[in-house]
């Protein structure tokens, strides 16, 4: 058995992956992919199973460019058509049966998968070139001149070696088209090292190499200067490391190549939210018109454009704004849930509770085994007063949540306990604090001891507890009038008098609109440090959770990873 299995399990599927791998990197690309198709197992929780895919894809892809550099490129149509059918959103795998088709005799089919590549990224040029030689073969050289113009106008800000050999300028006549866009449609289609470099360099982010990744992508970028999709590659490892301002560098030299790029357009807008800037990056999203964005792209990078230009609208105080991006697409609950709560959260903060609720009872359905959605939707009854809702989500908590660290289901039995005059649950242990999912910071378990002490009767503790909270910097007007009430119930002056010089707060009720305005005007740190303020210590209150930016953008991250 090999190592890999040995660390893996050893199971078939795993096996299968290892003979796989290893026949594909001896070049044995058609048995390659007969083992990793055995390998695959979209519902397998296996480490090898992404991986096992992404080789898949690779073997087929390579197996057909042997087969049409070997002039066989009828034998290579069965492997581009699995391709095609099972990644249907790769503009290179429409291209490569598109001229495998093409090169075997049928022009008619070539052209529909040029237009299909095109669709998926209007700048591929050799789509494009295949969109053109297609048009040739079939005699409409009106609509093949057109082709070869769009080509032209993409080079000014590409580098690519079939503009190079071209050499056209426009306008192009019938006398210009060249006689050998045949032999070019193949030699493109053909192996190529630098197109292996590339599934190299994805290859090892994908696995999680990041620094071996950025070493990869750097090196294409110093060979090939001029291509913006190898700037925006590197751009979006490098924002993995954590190194924001070389990347957010990185993708604005891709912007000047192809100020069309939306790729480009989207990370830049993302590092600079991700980064604090989110007035900047607002503005920047905004100045981008409809007219000036390549639209060719596919509908889940447009369904990430919306959705960040979404959390951006809601940053900034407008919520219908938020909606109005979000719009044209159905089922978001199922397709893209963190959408879904980003809407619930724009109808939460424009006043539209019935529709905020039934956005998260609808999250919680569909996701039962998540215990965010079912939080969220016990906070929302919480604030309209349905305690009997919330002990009721607490007595079907996810399965397997209640004897994990989260402390989620703790704080809202203490919650409740608190309102019904009841003694809350204690704290947990010290060695939960840090835990990063469903932890709740210790300022909030602070401040819900001080209320319970004050309803308890013990004016006193709750005072003291609430001046060491404004001390340590958690000062929110919750805390602030806390403080004040239990200074007014204490029985000597001496002990009271100090609730008559009240620290300087900003109001909870223009919290939303003061930090929207933050934002807006550049003060990052300001509109930052006031709603960590309230996130900490009042993570019931749901809109100081909507309003942090981490809050949307850390999963942008992972879904890049």
């Amino acid at each position: 058995m090999s190592l890999f299995a040995k660390l893996f399990g050893g199971d078939e599927k795993s096996q299968h992956y290892t003979e796989g791998l290893a026949l594909f990197e001896d070049g044995q690309f058609a048995e390659s992919a007969e083992r990793l198709r055995q390998a695959v197992d979209q519902g397998s929780r296996s480490p090898a199973s992404p991986l096992a895919s992404f080789y898949l894809r690779q073997a087929l892809v390579a197996e057909a460019r042997r087969l049409i550099a070997a002039k066989q490129p009828a034998a290579a149509i069965p492997c581009l058509t699995e391709l095609t059918a099972s990644w249907d959103r790769f503009p290179d795998h429409q291209f490569l049966l598109g001229a495998a088709q093409g090169l075997a005799g049928d022009w008619d089919s070539a052209l529909r998968a040029a237009s299909r590549a095109l669709r998926l990224n209007g700048d591929y040029t050799e789509a494009r070139l295949l969109e053109a030689c297609s048009l040739q073969q079939l005699q409409r050289a009106t609509e093949a001149i057109a082709s070869l113009e769009k080509m032209v106008v993409q080079g000014r800000w590409t580098d690519h070696w079939v503009l190079h050999e071209l050499t056209l300028k426009t306008p192009i006549t019938a006398d210009d088209l060249p006689a050998n866009l045949t032999e070019m449609v193949r030699r493109a289609a053909e192996a190529r090292p630098q197109q292996q470099q590339l599934g190299e360099a994805v290859a090892l982010c994908r696995a999680g190499q990041w620094a071996e990744g950025v070493q990869r992508f750097e090196r294409l970028v110093d060979a090939h200067p001029r291509y913006p999709d190898y700037r925006v590659k590197l751009a979006a490892a490098l924002y993995q490391t954590d190194r924001i301002d070389e990347a957010l560098a990185e993708v604005e030299r891709a912007g000047a190549l192809n100020p069309q790029y939306r790729a480009a357009i989207v990370l830049k807008t993302l590092l600079l939210a991700d980064s604090g800037r989110v007035g900047p990056a607002w503005r920047f999203l905004r100045e981008q018109s409809e007219s000036e964005i390549d639209q060719s792209v596919s509908g889940h990078e447009e369904l990430l454009a919306a959705y960040l230009q979404g959390v951006l609208a809601l940053l900034t105080g407008q919520p219908q704004a938020c909606r109005e991006v979000l719009r044209q697409w159905d089922d978001l609950a199922r397709s893209f849930a963190r959408a879904e709560l980003l809407l619930a959260a724009a109808d939460d903060l424009s006043g539209h509770p019935d529709r905020c609720r039934r956005r998260l009872a609808t999250l919680a359905d569909v996701w039962p085994s998540e215990p965010e959605y079912a939080y969220f939707l016990a906070l929302h009854h919480l604030r309209i007063g349905e305690d009997n809702e919330v002990t009721q989500l607490l007595t079907r908590w996810p399965a397997g949540a209640k004897d994990s660290r989260d402390q989620r289901p703790l704080f809202l039995e203490s919650l409740l306990a608190v309102r019904e005059g009841r003694a809350p649950t204690a704290a947990p242990e010290e060695e939960w604090q840090g835990s990063e999912v469903g932890s709740i910071p210790q300022p909030a378990w602070d401040y819900l001891a001080a209320r319970a002490a004050l309803g308890a009767g013990d004016a006193q503790t709750s005072w003291q507890t609430c001046g060491q909270l404004i001390e340590t910097g958690w000062i929110t007007e919750p805390v602030v009038r806390l403080w004040a009430e239990a200074a007014g119930r204490l029985a000597t002056g001496a002990e009271r008098y100090e609730a008559e010089d009240l620290p300087a707060v900003v109001p909870q009720s223009i919290v939303v609109a003061r930090s929207a305005w933050l934002w807006l005007a550049g003060q990052d740190e300001l509109a930052r440090r006031l709603v960590h303020r309230y996130r900490t210590v009042h993570p019931d209150w749901t809109p100081a959770r909507w309003l942090w930016p981490r809050f949307w953008l850390d999963p942008i991250r992972r879904w890049l990873g």
